[in-house]
Parts: structure tokens; sequence; C-alpha cells
């Protein structure tokens, strides 16, 4: 209950409701000074239902009280007005002076206007679904001292436009005190007041607030206003935010919007993509303006030495971004997060993602909320508390190549099961001379420091070729978003670390075994494994072309059904001839407009004379199909073609493969993918050679150019060839 003197008021003494619901007072009514004195309680019989009105008084002024009272007034406002201008106009002018060439309209230094009017801005409370006390303690919120920007829901779900409100601001206008208090007061009486059965009317409503996103009732109508003054308003108690606010602070360091209903994983990729790369920011002084078309904020503050990187503890993160981290590792719901393939996201996968963030960050402070989590998500039976949820691999493949490792994912667990047999030898070996034990912790501390690079990649390049085509390969969309530039460099990261922590891992040589032979560990079955020529991260970085290979060629290969060609280097000329003829037939895209081929010849000094007719488009993705150019290279690359031949015999083998030259160079260069045919004359007298020997070869290519010199004889001036 509020008291009698300071009804409707908030600590400050600064007005937040009105006194009168003017939907229920009668004109005639007004508010004596006697009223005032003995103001009824907030949510009294009198301020709910109306007031009583009082006699009238007259009150009889003399003129020269007047007279002296204007005069006297006048001349303070004066002083105090002059006081003001002069400075305020040094000010503006200094400046203008300063940034002349922006315009003067840029320096409006009006105060937005406050003071919000629920009443008429919302839809009208329904006489049928609303109580009376609810409809009068509604109509009293007529004047709370909030800017309009509370009622915006620009930010709520983080995505930023540069043409929507400016969080420095707008900030700082709607987290002020008395917009606080007045929020919550006003929430306190809604909640005495009303319920939520008191609805709102929808129909025919024309005004500010759009009905399909609005809230149904003025309970839930303070619920979330106080709710996002809360989150927006939310700051550092260690002072560290940059420009004040947590909600800036993560927009200035990673150019995340953290708005009050965004997804649970908004802004992961974000921060992982800002510090992917190691590097460090010196400290540096921010000195400055942000302005619009009708304000202006200088700023002047010291930026903290900043460092950023993939490793653990390698970021610099402030309060408010771990802070951030610590509310996304609580944010988990069952059914509520989803892969892209539209499955829903396990809660270890989801607790991998977060926890790969803010690994990164230095200090201990995200330990101790990870422990928080998981002690969170047990106690709700989501975990069970022997911790084998931690060990588990990951089942989506094409997710667990794109965001990396969780601790379940190979070689992790095989790592951690040799160091613990490692550790169990030297147990039961008490006694080791001064080399043995030197290896056993230099073995240690490679393999060691192997598990935390492994598990703070960005990417996964430990999948089978089997998987790689299955899940990478596919299709053209999951080659793109997974062979990224991102992943490329966490695999040259973990090679470079590798190699300066443990270079004989890199090296290839059986290095550290004891001269005796009694320890029976070393570090080359790693290296075999991971980096030699034939391990992981070659078969990765080849899948992905970053080998001199065609960067296509291995999402083509996935594509023809053929994933064992990734890793062949010769190709069985029936097989690729069989499998690209079914391609050109069945998975080819169909043209973008109606294109008109020349029959297809199988005579092979005709492989190269017919055109398709017609404009053709290029057909999208078409690098990615059989028209890639290393599906070419295979028929009619000079490094394939005399292979190719060698193995074919007989007429009808050669006519087949080639019909399907043919066939795969005009259905290409019909969707725009246009060919190399500088080998098609070579390929051509070769088939002729085989067939009938070098005569006929000589005898066919003579022909063909008497034939072209007769056609261009007869031809008219100007007639294409």
């Amino acid at each position: 209950m509020v008291d009698s003197e300071g009804r409707g008021k908030n600590k400050k003494n600064h007005q937040i409701y009105s006194d009168v619901d003017q939907s229920v007072v009668n004109d005639d009514c007004t508010e004596s000074d006697e009223h005032h004195r003995r103001s009824p309680g907030l949510f009294s019989k009198e301020q709910l239902h109306g007031l009583v009105c009082n006699d009238r008084k007259r009150i009889i002024i003399r003129p020269w009280t007047i007279v002296t009272s204007v005069a006297i007034c006048a001349v303070t406002a004066c002083i105090i007005a002059s006081t003001f201008l002069v400075s305020g106009h040094r000010h503006q002018k200094q400046l203008l002076e300063m940034y002349s060439s922006i315009g003067p309209d840029v320096y409006n230094f009006d105060t937005p206007k406050s003071g919000l009017n629920f009443p008429q801005e919302y839809p009208q409370l329904d006489i049928d679904r609303s109580t009376q006390a609810c409809r009068n303690a509604w109509h009293i919120l007529t004047a709370v001292p909030c800017h309009e920007s509370i009622w915006s829901r620009e930010w709520d779900y983080g995505h930023y436009d540069a043409l929507e409100s400016d969080l420095n601001h707008f900030l700082p206008l709607i987290c002020t005190e008395d917009c606080s208090e007045a929020l919550n007061e006003a929430k306190s009486m809604l909640s005495i007041s009303c319920s939520a059965h008191d609805f709102f009317k929808l129909h025919g409503y024309e005004g500010r607030f759009n009905t399909s996103l609005l809230e149904p009732n003025p309970v839930a109508v303070l619920d979330v206003l106080v709710t996002r003054q809360t989150h927006d308003c939310h700051i550092s108690p260690v002072g560290d935010a940059e420009r004040g606010y947590c909600m800036t602070d993560l927009q200035e360091r990673w150019g995340i919007l953290d708005g009050l209903m965004v997804e649970p994983l908004h802004g992961i990729d974000d921060f992982l993509l800002k510090t992917n790369q190691y590097r460090i920011e010196p400290a540096v002084r921010m000195l400055g303006m942000t302005g619009g078309k009708d304000w202006l904020i200088e700023h002047d503050y010291m930026r903290e030495e900043r460092m950023f990187g993939p490793g653990r503890g390698e970021t610099t993160c402030s309060y408010c971004t771990l802070d951030w981290l610590g509310r996304k590792l609580k944010g988990w719901k069952p059914d509520s997060i989803y892969y892209e393939d539209g499955l829903p996201m396990e809660l270890p996968v989801y607790i991998e993602r977060v926890s790969k963030a803010g690994r990164r960050c230095a200090g201990e402070e995200f330990t101790s909320m990870w422990a928080d989590a998981i002690d969170h998500y047990e106690q709700q039976g989501l975990l069970d508390r022997e911790g084998k949820w931690s060990r588990q691999p990951s089942g989506n493949k094409l997710y667990l190549f794109q965001h990396g490792p969780s601790a379940g994912d190979s070689p992790l667990p095989e790592i951690r099961d040799y160091l613990e047999q490692m550790g169990d030898w030297q147990s039961d070996h008490p006694y080791l001379s001064e080399k043995e034990s030197e290896d056993l912790d230099h073995h240690t501390s490679c393999l060691q420091g192997l598990h935390e690079e492994i598990l703070s990649m960005t990417c996964y390049p430990f999948l089978s070729t089997e998987d790689l085509a299955s899940n990478i390969l596919d299709t053209p969309e999951h080659f793109r978003m997974s062979c990224t530039n991102d992943c490329q460099a966490s695999i040259q990261r973990l090679r470079l670390k590798t190699f300066k922590a443990c270079p004989e891992l890199v090296s290839g040589r059986k290095h550290y075994r004891t001269p005796n032979g009694r320890m029976p560990f070393s570090l080359y079955d790693w290296r075999e494994m991971i980096f030699s020529d034939s391990g992981s991260l070659d078969s990765a970085e080849n899948a992905c072309g970053w080998n001199p290979k065609s960067p296509s060629c291995d999402t083509v290969f996935a594509q023809l059904n053929m994933p064992s060609w990734i890793t062949q280097t010769n190709i069985d000329a029936h097989e690729f001839e069989r499998a690209v003829r079914v391609a050109l037939e069945t998975r080819l895209p169909k043209l973008p407009i109606n294109v008109s081929f020349s029959e297809s010849k199988t005579n092979p000094h005709e492989l190269s004379k017919a055109e398709p007719t017609g404009i053709s488009e290029r057909t999208e993705n078409i690098e990615y199909t059989v028209c890639s150019p290393c599906v070419w290279q295979q028929f009619a690359g000079a490094e394939y073609w005399p292979k190719n031949l060698a193995s074919l015999t007989g007429e009808k083998e050669i006519g087949d493969w080639t019909r399907t030259v043919r066939m795969l160079h005009d259905a290409c260069d019909a969707r725009a993918m246009t060919l190399d045919k500088s080998e098609l004359q070579n390929v051509a007298r070769a088939i002729l050679e085989r067939i009938g020997g070098k005569t006929m070869a000589d005898t066919m290519a003579e022909s063909h150019r008497q034939c072209r010199a007769g056609l261009k004889t007869n031809e008219p001036t100007g007639a294409a060839d």
C-alpha cells in the first residue's frame, strides 16, 4: 500500500501516475487542496471508483499580488535561462566547429518525450472480458516516466539493423531509475487488480502496436516491460562493460545483439568467429562521437589490452561475456533447439557447443559456471550424475564436422585411455631410470596438449572416407558449409601447435623408446593415425580440396555414388564412363530453357563438330555436378585420356566412350558450363588409330580437313563456320 503523501509518485517524488481516472470522473469535479492533503491510498475505493466532489470555493486574489509575482518570476527565469543558454551555446558551437561537415540537423539536443500513456496507446480492455477493478487500475497509467523505446521489440530477437534504434543512444534513455521504479510499481499494482483473464479488445484496434505480437492483457504487458528493462539495462558490477551496459559491451566486443528473446545458441558462432585466430589488441583510448539525425553522444574511455584465440584461456572475456555464456549454458530445453536438418539437438551436444566458446575465456570463472549448469541439469534428471553423457560420441556427423568435436568423439577417448595406461604403467614401475622418466613425461605432455588442441578445433577432420562421402560431400550446400576457411585454419593450427610442442608427432620418426625397450609406449602410432600422408587430416584436406586436387571433385564423386574414388588415383575407365552416363541421364539439373541438341556423334572424327543450339543460362551449382571440370579432365584431359583409351577394347566400348564424351560436352555446354575442347582432336585421332591404325587416322583427318575447306569455299561471305 502506498502512503497518502506519496500516492502516484516514486521515491524521488516524481509523478508516476495521473491522480484521476479520466474515464470515470465527472467534468464538474475538481481536486481541492484539502483533497490532496487527505488523498486516499493508491488502491482505495475512492481511487478505483472516482473522486468525491467537494464544494466549490472562491479565492480572491488582489491585483498587486499578481503583478509582483509575475515580475519576480520573469527576472528569475531570465537569469536561469541566460546561464544555460551561454554554456549550452558554447558547447554546441564547439561541436559544430569540429563536425561542421555533418550539417546542423545532427545537433538537435531536444530530450525525447517521456511520460507514457498506456491506456491511450494500447487497445482498450474488453468490457465483457475484464473486470472494473482492472480497467480502473490500467487507466491510472497515463504518465509513466519512461522513454517510448521501452515499448520497442527491435532488439528482442537479436537481429541488428543499422536503421533501427542505436543502443548507445536509447539504452541510457530507458535505463533510468525513475522508469525502473515506475514499471515495478505498476506491475505490483496490476498484479493485485488484474489477472491473466483480463483481455484487451484487439478487434478494430488501429494503433502503434502489432496485435499479432502484442501481449493479451495488462499483466503480461508489465511482465514483459519489466523483464525487458531488467535484461537490457544489465551492467557489469566490476565496471568493465564497454559503453556502460552489457548489451553494448557484447555488441562492441563480439558484434552480438543479446536481445531478450534470442535463440539459445544465438551469438555463439559470432563469438567463435571472432576468436578463431590468435591475436592481441593493445590498450587504446577510445575518443570520438556517435550520432544520428537528432542526437549526438561523446565517448572518451580507455579500452584494455585484449587477447583473442581458440585455445583454452586465450581470450579476454569481460564480466558481461562470462555472464552471457553462463546464461547460455542453462538455456537448453527439450525440443527447443534443432540441427540444420530439423532434428532436435541433444543436451550434451548443446553443452559442448557453448563450452567450446567458454573454454576460450581466460581465468576459471567459466569452469565454475559449467559445473553449476551441469548440476542444474542433473537436478532436473536431464543428465546422469556419473557423467556418462560427456563420454558419448556425437551422432550428427554433419554438425560434428562443422562445429568440432566433443569429449566423446574420436580420437579424444583413445588419447585419454592411452594416458591412463601410461599412468598405470608408471605406477607399476616406480624405479624408472632418469631417461625413462623423461620420456614418459614427454609422452604425457605431448598427448595432453594434443587432446586439448583437438578439443578446441572448430571443425572435425577425423571422419572416415565413407562418412565424408555421405555427410559432407553429398550435396554442394553441405560441402560449402563444411569446407570453410575457418576449418582449414583450425587444421593448420593443430599442425603448427603440435609441431612446436612435439615435433616428433608431425615429423614421422619412431621416437622415444627406451634403450632396453621396457616402456611399451610410442608417439609414432598417433602420428600415423592423424598427421601422416594417409592420416585423418590429409583425408579431410583432400575431401575439401585444400590439396592440389580440384575443389569439387570429391563432391562429384560422392554424387556419382562412387565415394571410393575420393582416395583412388586411377579410376577404371569402364566404371567411370558408366557412372557419368547415368549421372547425365538422371542427376543433371534440368535446363533453364529449351535447348535442342545435335545428334550425338559416335564417329570419332566428328567429336568436336556439332554444337547445341539456343541461348543457355548458367545452372546453379553446376560446377558441383557431373559437369565439373575435374570430370571433363577424366575424359579429355591430356593426363587421363591416353590411360582411358588403353583400357578400352573393341569398337563397342570405344563407341560408348565416345558417345558419353559428346553427351557430356553438349549437356554441360547447354548449361553454360563450357568445357575445354582443345584435347578432343587428339582424343579423336587416338581412337581412330586404335580402330584402324595410323593410315586410317591420317586419311580421316585429311578428309575432314578437305570437307571443312569445301564448306568454307561455298559459304557466303561472313557466314559462320
